[in-house]
């Protein structure tokens, strides 16, 4: 786990890039679970918790095991 690649990357934004529309997600300490998964710190602002709510609510009629990784992708790919 400790030499595992990082696959979601973060960045500041640039000077007088426009980011209006976005939220904020941020990821923070990961721990092994019993399960197969790894649980993941996740805090994000307001306009990220709209968008996200909004995602999941789509994807609940899909897959009810899958929606946090849906919405993750979703989220980061802007849907």
């Amino acid at each position: 786990m400790k030499n595992a690649k990082q696959i979601i990357g973060c960045r500041k934004t640039k000077k007088g890039e426009d980011t209006k529309g976005l939220g904020m997600i941020k990821f923070g300490k990961s721990r092994p679970c019993k399960t197969k998964y790894v649980k993941v710190d996740i805090t994000y602002d307001e306009k990220a918790e709209k968008d996200l709510y909004e995602c999941g609510m789509i994807a609940l009629k899909h897959d009810k095991e899958a929606v946090i990784q849906y919405v993750i992708v979703k989220a980061l790919t802007g849907y």
